[in-house]
């Protein structure tokens, strides 16, 4: 006879005037929820643990071979990837270099360029300063030349006057001496100074060109 609810109740309304409510409901928790016939068997469990396992493995072959699949197609489409970065990085590579040998030739003509153009100026430079150095000479050279002629005529006019009056001269040629050489030192400090003054002046131009050139080679 299968076991109802209402036997289940009924059976429980016994076993608790017999036992008591405590007693009654420990021991009809130890009763199935179901009828003997619906619990399994070890051997029920056997063949179900059986069919389960026939089903895992199917299962699993089935994911490896997917696994198999997957990681086939993934490591074509890397190996792909792969090849084409590396085109790109070559094409890349390529480009790169082609531009810096553009960049470097450029900086390499306008450098030489530069060199040329500066070159060129320095030239100028030097032979204007050469110009102007010989003019200072040449300048100096007849001013020296004057006082040399003026000298001469002062010795002169002297010496014609010593020889006219040797006893006046006698009397004050040493005052007259004295004169001449205060006149010949004050004519050579002059031209100390005049010379000295020039050489200054051509020093502080060549440092003033040297100092242009460069900083027009740094503005290069």
């Amino acid at each position: 006879m299968a076991l109802t609810e209402e036997s289940r109740h009924q059976l429980f309304q016994r076993l608790e005037q017999l036992l008591g409510l405590e007693e009654a409901s420990t021991l009809m928790e130890l009763l199935p929820p179901v009828g003997w016939a619906d619990v399994a068997t070890k051997r029920d469990l056997d063949h179900l643990e059986e069919h389960l396992g026939a089903r895992i493995d199917r299962v699993e072959v089935r994911l490896d071979a997917r696994i198999d699949a997957v990681g086939s197609g993934l490591g074509a489409r890397i190996d792909a990837v792969g090849s084409g970065l590396g085109a790109r990085i070559d094409a890349v590579e390529s480009g790169l270099g082609a531009r810096i040998d553009a960049v470097e030739s450029g900086l390499g003509a306008r450098i030489d360029a530069v060199e040329s153009g500066l070159g060129a100026r320095i030239d100028a430079v030097e032979s204007g300063l050469r110009a102007t150095i010989g003019q200072v000479e040449s300048g100096l050279g007849a001013r020296i030349d004057a006082v040399e002629s003026g000298l001469r005529a002062t010795i002169g006019r002297v010496e014609s006057g010593l020889e006219s009056t040797i006893g006046q001269v006698e009397s004050g040629l040493g005052a007259a001496i004295g004169q001449v050489e205060l006149k010949v030192e004050g004519l050579r400090s002059e031209m100390y100074r005049q010379q000295r003054n020039q050489t200054i002046a051509i020093i502080g131009a060549n440092t003033t060109i040297v100092a242009l050139l460069l900083t027009a080679f740094q503005m290069f």
